[in-house]
């Protein structure tokens, strides 16, 4: 049986498990933003501890600005989008619901002016077989401030956040 395949020219791996898939839904959301530092969407009804959303698409006029949006669910139908700075810029993420979770956590933590790190400590979760997911935004495009903000697991029970720079306040 196939279980996938590798297109050559456009340079990527397409996965089909055997089993099926435990995806019960994918809403893909674009989103063209102005002036707004936030943006609610309603979005089709979704189980909130099954759902995760990867951003995958920023244009801007300023090369950073997508780099500093972030989107989250404040609700099982609303979709918010919160950013610092006013380049117009349009950006798609993608929310993912699944059928089956073992266990999801999401929350917002803040690094703020002054730290590099910032060490958040979650109920234990297995190393090996999880995933992070996150964005963030951050009130600065100046391109040598440290804005991009790297995200790792470090133990069972505690991620870490860091940034180049201690000049700004990040949310992730």
């Amino acid at each position: 049986m196939n279980t996938g395949y590798l297109d050559l020219a456009n340079g990527f791996f397409v996965l089909a498990p055997k089993g099926g898939s435990n995806i019960k839904s994918i809403q893909n959301i674009t989103i063209s933003i102005g002036s707004s530092t936030q943006i609610d969407i309603t979005i089709t009804p979704v189980d909130i501890s099954k759902t995760i959303v990867i951003p995958t698409n920023g244009i801007s006029a300023n090369a950073l600005g997508p780099a500093m949006i972030r989107g989250r669910l404040t609700s099982n139908t609303n979709f918010q989008v919160n950013r610092f700075g006013t380049d117009a810029a349009t950006v798609s993420f993608q929310i993912i619901e699944f059928k089956n979770v073992k266990s999801l956590q999401s929350g917002t933590t803040t690094l703020t002016s002054g730290s590099l790190t910032r060490n958040l400590t979650v109920s234990s979760f297995n190393l090996t077989n999880s995933m992070l997911f996150f964005s963030y935004d951050q009130p600065t495009y100046n391109p040598g401030a440290g804005v991009l903000i790297t995200g790792v697991k470090n133990t069972t029970t505690q991620l870490v956040f860091t940034r180049a720079t201690t000049t700004a306040v990040g949310t992730a």
